[in-house]
């Protein structure tokens, strides 16, 4: 099983049958405590997504060796368009690492299923338009645009920017396979909350 495929796998495995992608900002709210945190967290989570800040022009297939070796999975890169993305698909694709693409609610349908198609490990379906933070409900404009993605993709679908609560995931049950969560989990971890328990109140019955 390749890395692209392992987190595939581990989103349609989720016990709930909504998978837990939890975000977290490497070296975040502690430097010292993080491997810590990261061992907690990934018990408590399906798989866990690590945000690097990153303006190093490094060599594609440097960053693709350094990423196998560390146990690392794939990567979502937001500012990188799908048009661009071909030198580092080309370095990913050796090593089995998924190249995972973003989708949103303004996604032009031909655009849509291009990324539905290029997209490895899981596609990333933005709940909104605009910056992450914010709670998002979950109308049925938000559930039908899902349900087309989820529709036309041949991976797991996951849903992301909002999610703060179960009762959301209990909305998007059924839509996707999984959500992410980012923000509110940080604001768990800058409080000195436990954020395994956190994550694990998330599961829908």
């Amino acid at each position: 099983m390749t890395p692209s495929e392992k987190i595939s796998a581990a989103i349609r495995d989720a016990a709930s049958g909504t998978a837990i992608v939890a975000f977290v900002t490497a070296g975040y709210p502690k430097r010292e405590e993080f491997r810590a945190q990261l061992t907690r967290i990934g018990n408590a989570a399906d798989v866990v997504e690590i945000g690097v800040p990153f303006t190093d022009p490094m060599a594609d297939e440097k960053l693709a060796s350094a990423a196998v070796k560390s146990g690392v999975s794939g990567f979502i890169i937001p500012d990188l368009p799908y048009d661009e993305g071909e030198d580092l698909r080309a370095a990913l694709a050796p090593h089995g690492l998924a190249l995972i693409q973003m989708v949103t609610p303004v996604t032009r349908p031909e655009r849509l299923a291009k990324l539905c198609a290029a997209s490895q490990g899981f596609v990333y379906a933005v709940t909104m338009t605009g910056t992450t933070g914010r709670s998002a409900s979950v109308p049925g404009e938000v559930t039908r645009y899902l349900d087309g993605v989820t529709a036309l993709s041949k991976l797991p679908v996951c849903a992301g920017f909002g999610i703060r609560g179960r009762e959301q995931v209990e909305q998007l049950k059924g839509h996707v396979a999984g959500v992410i969560v980012g923000s509110a989990l940080v604001e768990v971890l800058e409080s000195g909350q436990d954020a395994a328990a956190f994550l694990q109140a998330l599961r829908p019955t």
